[in-house]
C-alpha cells in the first residue's frame, strides 16, 4: 500500500524439505541473518583450521543453535523474571544435533550415490527454489486478475467514479505486469543460479513471449472498451461541414438551425459536466487515498519510535543483567555444558568414522 517492499520474515516454512532448509532458509530469516555472520561464520573458520573444511560446519551449526537457545532463555528471563529452566536451550541443541546428523548423512550417502531423491521431488524442489519460476507464476496470476477485471467491466456503468477507478486499476496492473515481464527477460539474459540448458532457456523464452502476447491482447481489448465507453458518453467524433447545413435555408431556417446547434452544444456541455463531475470524484478518491497513506506513514513513524524506546529499555536491562550475572555463573551449569559438548563431539566423531 505504501509502495515499500519489506523483506519477508518467513519464506514458506511449510515448503521446507529438511531441518536444514527450515532453519537456514525459511524460518525467522532476520535472526538467521544475524547469527550467520556473528556465530556461524567465525566458528566455521576456526573449525576449518582444526578439523578441515569438509566437517567444519558441524561445530558451527551446534554453536549457532546453542547461542540461539541462550538468547531465547535471556528473553524469557527478561519478560518473566523467573530463573531459566534450560528447556529451550536443550531444544535448540537437539535441533543442532539433528541438523549435524542430516549434514553427515547428506555428505556420506548423497555424495556417494547411495541416497537419491525421486525425480519428481527434485523437480518440485527446484521449482519452489527457482526465483524465475516464482516470478513467472506471479506474473501469470496478475494476467489472470487483469483478464477477470476486463470481463467485469461489462457489469459496470458506461461512466462514473466506480468505472474510472476500475479502469485505473486495470491500467496499473497492466503496467506492473509489463515491468514483471521485463524483469523475467532480464533474468534470462543474466542468469544468477544454476546454468540452464539450451532447451530450458528456449522454453522459458517462449513462456515469456506467450505471456507478453496475451498482455498485448488484453491491452487492445481494454483500449477498445475505453473507446466504446467514450463514444457512448460523447457520441462518435464527427465534424460535419457547417456551411453545407446552411445551403437552401432562408432567415427562419437559419434561426432554426442556430437554435438546433445551440441545443446540441447544450447537450454536449451537459455531457462534459458529467465527465468533469466524474473526474472530480476520482480526484476526491485519490485525495482520500493520499490521506490514508499519510496516516499510515505517521502511524509507522510512531511505531518506530515506540520500538526504538523499547529497544533502548531492553538494552539497559541487558546491561544491568550482565553486571549482575558477570562472574556469577553456576559451576554445575558450566560442568554440565562441558560434559554435553564432549558427548556431542564423541557422537559426531562416531558418526563420521562409521558412516
Amino acid at each position: 500500500m505504501l509502495g515499500v517492499e519489506l523483506e519477508p520474515q518467513f519464506k514458506d516454512p511449510i515448503r521446507a524439505t529438511s531441518l536444514q532448509d527450515f532453519w537456514g532458509h525459511r524460518w525467522n530469516l532476520r535472526v538467521s541473518d544475524i547469527l550467520r555472520p556473528t556465530i556461524y561464520n567465525p566458528v566455521k573458520t576456526v573449525s576449518t583450521r582444526i578439523i578441515g573444511r569438509r566437517w567444519a560446519s558441524l561445530p558451527a551449526v551446534l554453536a549457532t543453535f546453542f547461542t540461539s537457545g541462550l538468547m531465547h532463555e535471556l528473553m524469557y528471563f527478561h519478560m518473566t523474571r523467573e530463573n531459566p529452566t534450560w528447556e529451550i536451550t536443550r531444544f535448540f541443541i537437539l535441533q543442532g544435533i539433528f541438523i549435524d546428523i542430516e549434514i553427515i548423512l547428506k555428505k556420506k550417502l548423497v555424495a556417494t550415490g547411495k541416497l537419491e531423491l525421486p525425480e519428481f521431488s527434485s523437480l518440485l524442489m527446484a521449482a519452489s527454489s527457482d526465483p524465475w519460476i516464482k516470478e513467472y507464476n506471479e506474473a501469470v496470476k496478475i494476467a489472470d486478475d487483469i483478464n477477470g477485471m476486463i470481463s467485469e467491466r461489462i457489469s459496470l456503468p458506461a461512466s462514473g467514479p466506480e468505472t474510472q477507478r476500475h479502469a485505473s486499476a486495470i491500467r496499473r496492473k497492466i503496467t506492473i505486469l509489463g515491468t514483471r515481464l521485463d524483469g523475467l527477460q532480464s533474468l534470462l539474459s543474466r542468469p544468477t543460479g544454476k546454468p540452464l540448458t539450451e532447451k530450458e532457456m528456449n522454453r522459458r523464452k517462449d513462456m515469456v513471449a506467450n505471456l507478453r502476447s496475451k498482455v498485448s491482447q488484453m491491452a487492445s481489448a481494454f483500449n477498445m472498451s475505453n473507446s466504446a465507453n467514450r463514444d457512448s458518453l460523447l457520441g462518435p467524433e464527427t465534424k460535419p461541414d457547417a456551411m453545407s447545413r446552411t445551403v437552401g435555408l432562408d432567415n427562419s431556417g437559419l434561426v432554426g438551425l442556430q437554435r438546433q446547434i445551440m441545443k446540441e452544444q447544450d447537450e454536449g456541455l451537459e455531457k462534459l459536466e458529467e465527465t468533469v463531475i466524474s473526474t472530480k470524484h476520482i480526484a476526491l478518491a485519490v485525495n482520500e487515498e493520499l490521506d490514508l497513506h499519510t496516516r499510515l506513514i505517521d502511524d509507522l513513524d510512531e511505531h518506530v519510535d515506540v520500538t526504538d524506546s523499547r529497544l533502548r529499555r531492553v538494552q539497559k536491562n541487558l546491561a544491568i543483567l550482565n553486571k549482575r550475572t558477570k562472574g556469577g555463573c553456576s559451576c554445575m551449569c558450566m560442568l554440565l555444558a562441558v560434559i554435553g559438548i564432549v558427548i556431542l563431539v564423541v557422537v559426531i566423531y562416531i558418526l563420521i568414522k562409521y558412516l
